[in-house]
């Protein structure tokens, strides 16, 4: 068993084959592989199980009462660096195509949990049976180099690939999703996925909800990222915890017409707020749409709690570009212009014709510029 201040090595050419789960559960250490770590697919008999994460109720895979254990979790840790230049593969194929026989969810592929302190670095992350990285209740994790895959040779049968990355229908296997976390920075990966990119979460239950324990996400950065297939990156649906300050800069999409670049997505019902959000300065190329502001995803939280709350959201100074430009739209839909403001969009670059569509927000335009019909 590793003790605070141990390197935990797996060299280089090394091969292990993962009949049980990785758990990190002691601070102060240091995981180093530069072999290929593999689950065994099919998961051998045996693979825990465990209950739904508290903010949800029930597992995100499905809405089952109980969830596979993640291939590597970090719970409780501090101080600890997950690090390499090998490869942590999930054996994602298996998952995906046994996914509606099977009891439990499917496993995120890493997972920090109730954690301070984590670096994560330099690995290539495949073939995900579920989220790809998970970050739930955690403060200062820092994201960086990463290199998240679904491989086309695993993929399931008809699944449609783009440029050799990841199958279009790897299902719901996000890159990385920050979820009732706090102080987290995601740079310099590059990610190719079969969903969000990067989906910053805070629940969706009435436990998320609960002032007494804060599950709110805040103070999150993604910059500088390169995101290939994929669906963009989202805040939401799950927001019930609140989500604010949050900066989406400097990245460059490659998306291969699928998916919303910039997205903030929830349910009116779901409650509490989304604040303090802004996009800039990103480089789209051939996504289906460049921005979007929703609240009519679907809710389980009761109609008796106030609306969610959106405010101070900007998108400036992107860059749409590419094949498909013709096709771009972008929507900003509230229930009321009591529930939606301050949504300022300025000085973008997009395409003549652009298609627009509002319901209940009065968008901000920068100096010169004017408001899209209907956006008033």
């Amino acid at each position: 068993m590793a003790r605070a201040g141990d390197t935990v090595l797996i060299p280089s050419g090394a091969f292990v084959d993962l009949r049980s789960p990785i758990n990190v559960t002691t601070s102060n250490i240091t995981l180093r592989i530069d072999g290929t770590l593999a689950a065994s697919t099919p998961p051998r008999e045996g693979w825990p199980v465990l209950p739904p994460l508290p903010t949800y109720g029930r597992d995100r895979d499905g809405a089952k009462s109980h969830r596979h254990h993640p291939i590597l979790l970090t719970h409780r840790a501090e101080h600890v660096r997950i690090i390499g230049e090998g490869n942590l593969d999930g054996g994602g194929s298996w998952w995906w195509t046994h996914r509606h026989a099977l009891a439990a969810g499917r496993p995120h592929l890493i997972e920090v949990y109730s954690c301070t302190h984590i670096e994560l670095s330099g690995l290539r992350l495949s073939n995900s049976p579920f989220w790809t990285v998970h970050v739930f209740n955690s403060s200062h994790v820092h994201a960086r180099y990463l290199t998240i895959r679904v491989s086309p040779r695993t993929a399931p049968q008809r699944a449609w690939t783009y440029e050799g990355m990841a199958p279009l229908y790897a299902p719901n296997t996000d890159g990385i999703n920050p979820d009732s976390s706090s102080n987290v920075l995601i740079e310099h990966n590059d990610i190719s996925c079969g969903d969000d990119h990067v989906a910053i979460k805070s629940g969706m239950n009435q436990v998320a909800r609960d002032p007494l324990h804060s599950y709110r996400t805040s103070n999150i950065t993604v910059r500088r990222n390169i995101f290939r297939l994929g669906m963009g990156v989202s805040i939401g649906s799950e927001t019930a915890g609140g989500v604010r300050h949050v900066r989406v800069l400097d990245n460059v999409f490659t998306g291969g017409s699928w998916g919303i670049a910039l997205h903030v997505k929830t349910a009116a019902q779901r409650g509490n707020s989304i604040e303090d959000v802004s996009f800039h300065h990103n480089m789209v190329h051939n996504m289906t749409a460049l921005m979007r502001l929703s609240t009519f995803g679907k809710s389980v939280m009761p109609t008796s709690h106030a609306p969610t709350s959106v405010k101070g959201l900007a998108w400036e100074h992107n860059v749409f570009a590419g094949k498909g430009s013709r096709r771009l739209r972008s929507k900003f839909l509230c229930p009321s212009h009591a529930h939606c403001a301050d949504v300022r969009v300025a000085n973008n670059t997009l395409p003549p014709g652009a298609v627009w569509r509002c319901a209940a927000v009065r968008l901000e335009v920068g100096a010169g510029e004017t408001r899209p019909r209907g956006c008033g």
